[in-house]
């Protein structure tokens, strides 16, 4: 039992590639924010990245990485929760991507 709580706490150290992958992931969930301006052009003024990545399909790339995890709290009324959840989903892979680097750096 002792091994496992070893290697998952291994798992989940935050390491300097773990972070710098996490912030990646905040950075892209910042610019899928700001593309949703689109949908309410009349809630708000437009945001200051906006014309720079009008372009670029970040939100719908987001949106299909979180549906797998937002629906479900979505559907049991727990919508609150989208943002905490979020935050620990993108740290979780980010860990396995740290996991994955090492894995195949070691081979």
């Amino acid at each position: 039992m002792c091994i496992i709580r070893d290697k998952l706490n291994n798992f989940l150290i935050p390491t300097k590639l773990k972070l710098s992958i996490l912030v990646i992931f905040l950075l892209l969930g910042y610019l899928a924010i700001v593309q949703s301006w689109a949908f309410c052009k009349e809630c708000s003024p437009k945001p200051f990245l906006y014309d720079f990545i009008n372009e670029i399909p970040i939100w719908p790339l987001a949106m299909y990485a979180l549906l797998p995890v937002l629906m479900p709290l979505n559907l049991l009324g727990l919508g609150f929760l989208n943002l905490p959840v979020a935050l620990i989903y993108a740290y979780l892979l980010a860990c396995v991507i740290d996991f994955a680097v090492k894995k195949l750096v070691k081979k």
